[in-house]
């Protein structure tokens, strides 16, 4: 009976074992598994902490470069025709933790078919060079947006076009950084 009770308790352990692997694999099968869009969310973009490089850009005829200090911003990639572009100005300009932030919107030409209730919220500009200005700031695809603070540090960014998009992505937000609802200094500055 010695030798039953050794086999079982080898048997059991060597069941736990490979159990415990198996469960391993899967844990790490299912990690590697990200959507495409959850995939432009977490490796496209600039990373949170990062600094917001300027953009260089078209407001009418007017070249300027934008800078994103002094007030936190709510910057937007667009591009012509692109109707969730159009979608993410309607609710981001109604959105509450977007309420009191500066609210850019940089694309291939200067949106103009929304309301002039929403349009009146945005300041909006065209690209100069949108190839190095989507590669400089990690935005392959439109609509994308990143949140700067005050400080001219990105704290949120991602792809949306509804309001619960938003909800959902300003509330993710790495640990130490949040989105608020105020701002802090005057304007961001255009030049």
């Amino acid at each position: 009976m010695n030798a039953w009770v050794a086999n079982a308790i080898v048997i059991g352990i060597l069941l736990t074992c490979v159990f415990a692997v198996v469960l391993g694999l899967l844990w790490r099968v299912g990690a590697w598994y990200v959507s495409p869009a959850a995939s432009l969310t977490l490796d496209e973009g600039l990373s949170p902490g990062a600094h917001a490089p300027d953009i260089a850009a078209y407001a009418g005829e007017q070249e300027m470069h934008l800078y994103f200090t002094g007030r936190r911003t709510f910057v937007v990639f667009g591009t012509r025709g692109c109707e969730p572009c159009k979608q993410l100005l309607v609710a981001a300009s109604s959105h509450p933790a977007i309420a009191s932030m500066r609210k850019v919107y940089v694309g291939d030409y200067e949106e103009t078919d929304l309301s002039p209730h929403v349009l009146h919220k945005w300041e909006r500009y065209r690209f100069h060079d949108e190839i190095r200005t989507r590669q400089t700031w990690r935005a392959p695809v439109s609509p994308y947006f990143h949140v700067v603070d005050s400080d001219g540090k990105i704290i949120a960014k991602g792809i949306a076009n509804t309001r619960r998009h938003l909800d959902r992505l300003l509330q993710i937000q790495p640990r130490g950084l949040t989105v608020a609802n105020r701002t802090s200094g005057n304007g961001g500055s255009a030049r």
